[in-house]
């Protein structure tokens, strides 16, 4: 039976998701853990995202379904369902991805356990289009650890993050002048005051799917992100010698390199842990 006032509210924006978005929900659905509210937000979709979203809605209460009239894109729509969140954690999930089945549960036995920690992430399972496994994605556990890497990547992975309502309750929420980056632009913000740690365990698969949106503006992602890393400097992150020499190659490739191998580069260097 669900309580009155859950322990955790799940978060998920979705637009135009309908290829995915049913595999996404199921997975939320069956977690072991069952004292959570579901708020899905669909942001305008033109396909049959909402009717699929409404289906589910009818067979569980847990479920509430936000419609926006227009598209408000990622960061207002998330602000909007974590802004009539009920519970003690708030849990981030895109709707093209899957929990694993024990995600909540390690999430929350993670934060009860230690206290000191704001913010728990977790490990990710990248998998393609059509759902095949291609490689695990290893963050550091630690707090320092995991904002050591600012510089290389974004060490907060936005799918996997769970942590207490209070976070964004003090930070104010995703920046919606972002049309992209706007969770790596909130992470830095809420990592000046609280604290991080990873949970250690794959907690999702996280979908790639060539010829997406992030794919075809993967220029513009990256220029935002040097902006980024500027802001982290500015915030008070700390900036090594290793840390500019990576960031030179990655100007580098920026300038040279097309889009589609610079993933394939990337994602050559997390699998074998080399940033």
């Amino acid at each position: 039976m669900r309580s009155k006032t859950p322990l955790v509210s799940v978060v998920m924006p979705a637009y135009n998701a309908e290829k995915y978005i049913s595999e996404a929900i199921e997975s939320v659905l069956n977690q072991t853990f069952k004292d959570f509210e579901f708020i899905i937000i669909d942001d305008a979709s033109t396909d049959r995202s909402f009717e699929i979203i409404k289906k589910y809605e009818s067979l569980d209460s847990r479920i509430s379904v936000l419609s926006n009239p227009e598209n408000l894109n990622v960061a207002r729509s998330r602000n909007r369902g974590i802004s009539i969140s009920k519970g003690k954690y708030v849990a981030n999930m895109d709707a093209d991805d899957i929990s694993k089945p024990t995600r909540i549960n390690d999430q929350v036995n993670y934060l009860e356990l230690n206290q000191d920690v704001d913010i728990c992430i977790g490990n990710i399972g990248v998998i393609d289009g059509e759902g095949r496994f291609q490689y695990t994605r290893i963050y550091p556990l630690t707090d320092s650890a995991l904002k050591s890497k600012v510089f290389r990547y974004n060490p907060f992975p936005n799918p996997t993050i769970f942590c207490r309502k209070y976070v964004y309750e003090k930070i104010g929420g995703y920046d919606s002048s972002f049309i992209l980056n706007e969770d790596f632009d909130f992470w830095l913000r809420a990592g000046t005051q609280f604290k991080f740690g990873n949970c250690g365990k794959i907690v999702l698969d996280y979908r790639v799917v060539e010829g997406s949106a992030s794919h075809k503006k993967l220029r513009l992602t990256e220029r935002l992100t040097f902006k980024l890393r500027l802001k982290a400097i500015k915030l008070g992150y700390k900036f090594t010698i290793g840390d500019l020499f990576f960031n030179l190659f990655h100007f580098i490739s920026y300038l040279l390199l097309p889009s589609g191998l610079k993933i394939k580069l990337f994602d050559l260097l997390r699998k074998n842990k080399i940033i």
